[in-house]
């Protein structure tokens, strides 16, 4: 899939003091372009790309070094490769993963918000829903008890449980900083820079 979604390779053009294309320059940059519209092969290609980036460099570094010890001068000018013209479309090109604060960890398993109840979990995702609503209230300049919307439904059928709210949802800056992390994104100091006047409804203790 990753060889595949390659549609060329080639040097890419260098320019003169001028700002214009001259084929006369060395090039020593390979520009790679590749279409992807799912993520298979994607991360194959770009990790590759990156690893034989690093062996264009080591071979360019090993040629200059012989230049000085062999009578025989061979030229390498390749350093870099430019992956900026692989596209994707409908999904992202980062990877994401789970960070663990373990201060925060600690904090989780000693403090009031561990709990034995399983019914807990309902109350924390209302919780959530409910913190929501009041930030997108606040933000719109409205009253949540007006506008806020909080619904809750269990599927027996797929025995999922949906919980439904009008609130403020989360950007992709918010996903990456606090919902990969341990933690809760209204503890951070920005947000309450940000929001000094608004506190999520405290949680009712066990």
């Amino acid at each position: 899939m990753k060889q595949n979604a390659v549609r060329h390779l080639r040097a890419k053009p260098k320019v003169n003091r001028t700002g214009e294309v001259d084929e006369s320059i060395q090039s020593d940059t390979i520009e790679a372009y590749a279409d992807f519209k799912k993520s298979d092969g994607f991360f194959g290609l770009t990790a590759y790309l990156h690893y034989a980036e690093k062996e264009l460099q080591q071979s360019c570094s090993l040629i200059e070094k012989s230049k000085k010890k062999l009578p025989k001068k061979y030229s390498f000018p390749w350093r870099y490769i430019d992956d900026s013209h692989i596209k994707t479309e409908g999904f992202l090109p980062q990877k994401y993963g789970f960070e663990l604060d373990q201060a925060r960890i600690l904090d989780l398993l000693t403090g009031h918000t561990l709990y034995n109840d399983s019914a807990v979990v309902i109350r924390e995702l209302a919780q959530n829903a409910i913190d929501a609503v009041r930030l997108q209230a606040a933000e719109d300049g409205e009253a949540s008890e007006k506008v806020g919307k909080v619904q809750i439904r269990w599927h027996s059928e797929s025995s999922e449980l949906e919980v439904i709210d009008n609130g403020t949802g989360m950007t992709q800056e918010i996903i990456e900083k606090h919902l990969l992390k341990v933690g809760s994104r209204y503890q951070d100091a920005k947000f309450k820079e940000d929001h000094p006047g608004l506190h999520p409804v405290p949680k009712t203790p066990s």
